[in-house]
């Protein structure tokens, strides 16, 4: 008889974060000649980071990204070929900026001057 192995073990830690990713999400939305981006999570650190993921794939397509981790928050080069950028992003505006809680979770928003 041969032994089923047995799923690894996973910390709270580890369900957590994919409960949270579970109920997390980004989008975009039109204004003017400008991009809004969104975030929206169970946490407001859970939203912020989908609203760099929507920040992310305003220049490419966020799976092409490999991530880094590292104390500052940057990442890696941009490899022309492998990245393909769309549009270069000039900077964060206050236009339509919302960081609100809501009974299911939070949404963080801003719109990005391209």
């Amino acid at each position: 008889m041969t032994a089923t192995p047995r799923p690894a073990a996973r910390s709270r830690v580890d369900m957590d974060q994919e409960a949270a990713t579970s109920r997390s999400s980004w989008a975009h939305f039109s204004h003017d000649a400008d991009i809004g981006v969104v975030g929206i999570g169970p946490t407001k650190a859970e939203a912020f980071r989908q609203a760099a993921l929507a920040l992310t794939a305003v220049i490419t397509d966020p799976s092409s990204v490999r991530p880094e981790l590292r104390a500052t928050a940057f990442g890696e080069p941009v490899d022309v070929g492998r990245h393909e950028p769309a549009v270069e992003i000039k900077g964060a505006t206050l236009t339509a900026l919302q960081v609100a809680e809501r009974p299911d979770g939070w949404r963080v928003q801003c719109v990005v001057d391209v």
